[in-house]
């Protein structure tokens, strides 16, 4: 029963990783920073970078729940579609950490320094190629982990699957063995019936012909 509680979970949570991943790229960062939906890009980058963090929090918060889980399974488990969903989760928890540890604290920072993206200062030109390049990287970071966590699930899923179908097959074998088994019994019944039978059988006794 637990274990079917844990499978769940790291559905659930892998399920959220990449939901919310998904949605911030079509509903959120692609939607501000469109002309005419904030007054200026400098309001929609600093928008952006705050969900950005609380998206990581949570992030990482999902990844290690999952990690958690999946190397559970995986150890007390250990078949190949276990370990490649755990190895995955863990790959995706990496990229979570790298993002919202590493990453992010200094995008933050270069936005701050910078100020204004809408008039942007020749000062402030290198702050501002540091952040272009850190938030590309970035970009791809959180690609990688989406697939990953994409990938594990589809490996989780579907190990869960096989597990399900083996279930539902494993009653007609039993019940094809048991059908078997019993028209061999019944089989060795009848001949031991009749050899029994035959043994049981009273001789009759031989005619003498008289001449």
């Amino acid at each position: 029963m637990y274990r079917s509680v844990l499978h769940i979970i790291a559905i659930v949570g892998l399920a959220v990783m990449i939901g919310s991943l998904f949605f911030f790229g079509v509903g959120v960062a692609g939607v501000i920073f469109q002309e005419g939906v904030l007054p200026s890009r400098t309001l929609a980058g600093n928008l952006n970078v705050v969900i950005l963090h609380r998206l990581a929090v949570m992030q990482g918060v999902m990844a290690t729940i999952v990690v958690c889980i999946l190397g559970y399974l995986a150890y007390t488990s250990p078949r190949g579609t276990n370990r490649s969903a755990f190895w995955l989760a863990l790959f995706a928890f990496l990229c979570a950490i790298y993002s919202g540890l590493i990453l992010l604290p200094e995008i933050g920072s270069l936005q701050l320094e910078i100020g204004n993206f809408d008039h942007l200062l020749e000062a402030k030109k290198e702050a501002h190629q540091r952040f272009t390049s850190l938030h590309s990287r970035n970009t791809v970071v959180v690609m990688v982990q989406l697939l990953a966590a994409a990938a594990s699930l589809v490996l989780h899923a579907l190990r869960l699957w096989k597990k399900g179908a083996g279930r539902e097959v494993q009653p007609e074998r039993q019940k094809k063995v048991k059908k078997t088994v019993e028209v061999t019994v019944v089989g060795n019944v009848g001949e031991n019936e009749a050899k029994n039978e035959k043994e049981n059988r009273p001789e009759e006794p031989e005619r003498v012909i008289e001449s």
